[in-house]
């Protein structure tokens, strides 16, 4: 694999001095993928007179309508899109439904790049886009009215909450996306043949660490003996992330459970549950948008959700050549080369088979492969080619 040397060529954008699309590296390494990966400002649109020489061809200018913009997969899905297509697209706003729950945080971060209409008023929205793409809304065609131009409904899992919610929209949409085909269950079964698979990318910058993995795991107080067992996500009961936990309470006590991420519905008691399952042996590594240094300080992924559209963690540990072990779910039942690099649990399985799938555990080499199919610019570049046919 060829050795490059990234330049910096213009503020927040870096390319390889050789091939001109280098990248870093899991490990802080600077390897030639193919394929640039360095986070970007949302580029703003090339405008009609500057390079169009009939309206038809000016940038799509696409919307997002959204029942919540919080801190979770849904969210980063949308922005890492929005990050990475060309200026072919042109992205207008973000708009919310009224009483919509959000963090600040992440609003505060995708308003640097996008107007975003809160409380419902989603008028000025509507009327500067061409494409509509919505999530989970509820009385979609009593928000949008006539609304003129494509509404795309989005799956992001197979939930009956997700279910009932599409239900409810899909008589207005006039488009249908699901990120996984798992996800494509979600939406009523006559439509399902009209769904398009479109898989979640990954900004691979958010998953290089920042620190080496002794010192992550310093930090932890883990020894390098010992082994990490991790889980990254949301603390939510439908994520099954007390799984974790019983998996560590039944080994040797050389393994350990570190969890990343938060509950802000009940992390607290959360917190004492898994303490108490796991006899002590649990590492609590505080939620950060950046979570490199969790996946260098860990040994194995544990991802035992019974339903996931993505999950976005299976992506990221393949990207970082983290051992995954999981439920066949989401994009893994799709993606067979990846699946195989992965200890896969029959769902419902015993705690017991799970002990067995993560001491069998074998390590695999999936960041070349990840990376050409589900780093946040291959994600983009389907995305947009997917925009563009839909105007025509």
């Amino acid at each position: 694999m060829a050795v490059c040397e990234l330049v910096e060529q213009s503020p927040g954008v870096r390319r390889c001095s050789v091939c001109r699309r280098g990248w870093i590296g899991p490990a802080g390494e600077r390897e030639c993928h193919g394929i640039a990966e360095i986070r970007k400002p949302i580029q703003k649109p090339i405008r009609e007179s500057a390079v169009f020489s009939t309206p038809s061809q000016r940038a799509i200018r696409v919307g997002m309508l959204m029942p919540n913009w919080c801190a979770g997969g849904v969210e980063r899905y949308h922005e890492a899109v929005c990050r990475w297509t060309s200026r072919r697209i042109e992205w207008v706003g973000l708009g919310l439904t009224k009483d919509a729950p959000v963090s600040q945080r992440s609003v505060d971060q995708i308003s640097r790049a996008l107007p975003v209409y809160r409380d419902g008023d989603i008028r000025p929205l509507l009327s500067s886009c061409d494409v509509l793409l919505t999530w989970a809304i509820p009385d979609l065609a009593g928000l949008i009215g006539n609304f003129p131009g494509r509404v795309v409904a989005i799956s992001h899992g197979d939930g009956q909450w997700l279910r009932s919610r599409l239900h409810d929209s899909f008589d207005r949409a006039t488009d249908f996306v699901a990120v996984s085909c798992e996800a494509a269950n979600a939406f009523p079964e006559p439509i399902r043949d009209r769904v398009v698979i479109q898989p979640a990318g990954i900004e691979v910058d958010r998953i290089s660490p920042s620190r080496s993995r002794d010192e992550v795991r310093k930090d932890w107080g883990v020894r390098p003996d010992q082994i990490a067992l991790g889980y990254v996500g949301r603390f939510s009961p439908e994520k099954n992330p007390l799984q974790l936990a019983r998996i560590v309470a039944g080994m040797d006590k050389k393994y350990v459970a570190v969890y990343h991420g938060h509950n802000p519905w009940g992390e607290e008691e959360f917190r004492r549950e898994a303490t108490e399952i796991a006899k002590g042996r649990i590492v609590f590594v505080p939620p950060a948008v950046h979570t490199g240094d969790v996946y260098a300080g860990i040994d194995r992924l544990i991802q035992a959700s019974e339903a996931e559209g993505g999950p976005l963690v299976a992506l990221e540990a393949w990207l970082t050549n983290t051992p995954l072990v999981t439920t066949n779910v989401g994009v893994i039942a799709d993606d067979d080369d990846l699946r195989a690099c992965s200890e896969v649990v029959p769902s419902g399985s015993s705690v017991d088979r799970w002990r067995w799938a993560v001491r069998s555990e074998s390590r695999h080499d999936t960041h070349s492969l990840s990376i050409e199919r589900y780093s946040a610019a291959a994600a983009s570049r389907r995305w947009e080619d997917y925009l563009i046919k839909l105007r025509f």
